[in-house]
């Protein structure tokens, strides 16, 4: 297992982390969240995005289609993950969190792109 897949593993780990303490309610950092404009999306954002980043990369840009099959991955688990929110007491379901994931997705798509076709050459 390479550096950048060991740091996919772990990254992983840490969101899962965070789901499951969003979930409980006991997220430390959701008071702040709250406070500060846009952080919720923003945090979507670069959580998903970056994730899709070190996948995309642990994958060699690999692709289903003209999609990565690391986007189409995250993409997967983070569509799942926020309509799992439907049925929990301390999270509500956002359209907008959604599409910040996808924004993530996609910005950090290009730089995958972008990083492989560099390494390729």
């Amino acid at each position: 297992m390479t550096r950048l897949q060991k740091l996919t593993l772990i990254y992983g780990l840490v969101i899962v982390v965070i789901i499951i303490l969003a979930n409980s309610g006991y997220l430390p950092i959701a008071r702040l969240m709250r406070i500060l404009p846009y952080s919720d999306k923003l945090g979507h954002f670069f959580l998903i995005g970056l994730f899709g980043l070190f996948l995309n990369l642990s994958l060699s840009c690999r692709k289903w289609g003209v999609f990565l099959m690391g986007s189409l991955i995250i993409g997967s688990l983070a569509t799942l993950e926020e309509f799992s929110q439907l049925f929990s007491p301390h999270r509500t379901f956002d359209w907008g969190d959604l599409t910040a994931d996808y924004a993530g997705l996609f910005f950090f798509g290009i730089i995958a792109r972008l990083i492989c076709s560099k390494t390729k050459t």
